[in-house]
């Protein structure tokens, strides 16, 4: 499995290697500082699921269309199993690295491989209590955004992204369809 994952890491990696080859000669000279762009998203979720995180962002411009970067997340998490039951909670975290692909105007393709590290909630029947158990979680989300440009060089992002990894004993996240928003600088 762990083969599969680093295959698929390389290959997307070569891919973006390849294109910028492609297009290099074409694109006009770029200073560094505008070909580095930042940004990432806030999570705030209360009551019965507490979640609280932040993911930040870091990336390059390779060419005028193609983009390649790094992200990082963490997530308070707190959940009340029942009433006046147990409480669940810890932190996640977990890094990935992405490349964006802009296909118009305001659209762009996204693929994203990174990894989630968290406490996973284990029923001990014979104790009849959950345990937890620290896990790192693979994920390769695939799928498209919307960028709308605010001011001269930042703009909101909207993403709906499908992780192909996807495995629902094993993944904090209730479904393989992921939506994000967040804010990015320089992109």
């Amino acid at each position: 499995m762990k083969r599969i994952h680093l295959i698929t890491a390389l290959t997307c990696f070569m891919c973006l290697l390849f294109s910028y080859h492609l297009k290099a000669d074409d694109e006009p000279k770029m200073r560094l500082k505008d070909k580095l762009f930042f940004g990432g998203g806030v999570t705030l979720s209360f009551g019965n699921i507490t979640v609280i995180g932040a993911s930040p962002i870091i990336g390059y411009k390779i060419n005028k269309r193609l983009s390649a970067g790094v992200g990082l997340e963490y997530l308070y998490y707190r959940e009340r199993w029942q009433r006046n039951g147990p409480i669940y909670q810890t932190s996640i975290y977990g890094a990935n690295g992405f490349g964006r692909y802009v296909v118009s105007d305001n659209l762009f393709a996204h693929a994203e491989y990174g990894f989630t590290n968290w406490e996973l909630p284990v029923f001990d029947p014979v104790a009849y209590r959950y345990t937890t158990e620290r896990r790192n979680v693979p994920f390769f989300l695939i799928g498209g955004g919307f960028m709308q440009p605010v001011g001269e060089r930042s703009s909101v992002v909207i993403m709906a992204l499908y992780d192909v990894l996807y495995n629902a004993s094993t993944s904090p996240n209730p479904s393989p369809l992921i939506f994000r928003a967040g804010i990015n600088f320089g992109f």
